[in-house]
């Protein structure tokens, strides 16, 4: 037996694995440091199914991420970081944490065996539902017939933002050219995808850095360009709560000026969130 198995051997380690079944939590005490990452790392190997590790702070997210990372392979260890403060995570929107999300969410949704390490802030956030992720993703293949008009609206349905030239992750170009995107495999890669007429014409995958050509593909599966996603129905649902709010607020405001001016702001976002 190896020294890093030695954890297995002791009769909490089989109580644990026996108690990690789906739809349940386990609280873990009294272990920390390496012990804890050799713990993780042996659980994957006991376990045919994803595990979430949930720390206290992103910040010890991050120094788990790192340490787990001496021990899996990129395809088995995933962090789903989330700002502790709403305000910070709203005002920065980091391009990054949204790409780590919507990998884990996609390891999550697959049941493979991993880890994806988060924080108390990240079990409070809110994630679509695993049949509405999978329904979100795209797959494009080598000689494809694709209307181009829907394929933009799906795009940005997934998040992507259109642009007319550069590239970017949660860019796409006119879908008769190229996009970059989000992509299972490989990890955060992009995919020249070259149209004639309505039909594929060519599709390899490219660096993003430089937008060399890598290699020829036949298929492509695209990830949503964020792990918030909403469908047209979630949408009105949300407008409907919004201009019941806003009546509700309205009638607090003193003064004719004071109410205009709120009204107006608001229903520009109510239009937004029904039309977006």
């Amino acid at each position: 037996m190896k020294l890093d198995q030695l954890l297995t051997t002791i009769p909490q380690y089989a109580e644990l694995v026996s108690n990690l079944k789906p739809s349940t939590r386990q609280l873990v005490t009294g272990i920390g440091g390496s012990a804890r990452t050799l713990l993780i790392d042996n659980l994957i190997h006991s376990t045919d199914r994803p595990t979430v590790v949930v720390v206290d702070s992103l910040f010890h997210a991050d120094q788990l991420v790192n340490d787990l990372a001496n021990l899996l392979d990129d395809d088995q260890l995933f962090e789903f970081p989330v700002e502790e403060m709403g305000a910070a995570e709203l005002a920065t929107s980091s391009p990054e944490y949204k790409a780590q999300r919507v990998l884990a969410l996609n390891k999550l949704a697959s049941g493979e065996p991993a880890v994806i390490v988060t924080s108390v802030s990240g079990i409070r956030r809110l994630v679509p539902d695993k049949q509405q992720f999978q329904e979100a993703k795209l797959t494009l293949k080598m000689d494809g017939t694709y209307d181009l008009e829907k394929l933009k609206l799906q795009l940005h349905q997934m998040g992507y933002v259109f642009q007319k030239n550069g590239c970017s992750p949660r860019r796409f170009f006119n879908p008769g050219i190229y996009f970059g995107h989000f992509s299972a495999e490989p990890p955060r890669s992009g995919s020249n995808r070259l149209f004639f007429d309505t039909d594929v014409d060519s599709m390899r995958t490219f660096d993003v850095s430089n937008q060399r050509s890598i290699k020829n593909i036949k298929d492509i599966t695209v990830l949503p360009a964020t792990d918030l996603l909403m469908n047209d129905e979630q949408r009105q649902t949300v407008a409907k709560q919004l201009s019941k709010r806003l009546i509700a607020e309205q009638s607090k405001l003193d003064g004719k000026a004071a109410k205009k001016n709120f009204r107006e702001i608001l229903n520009r976002k109510l239009w937004i969130c029904k039309t977006v």
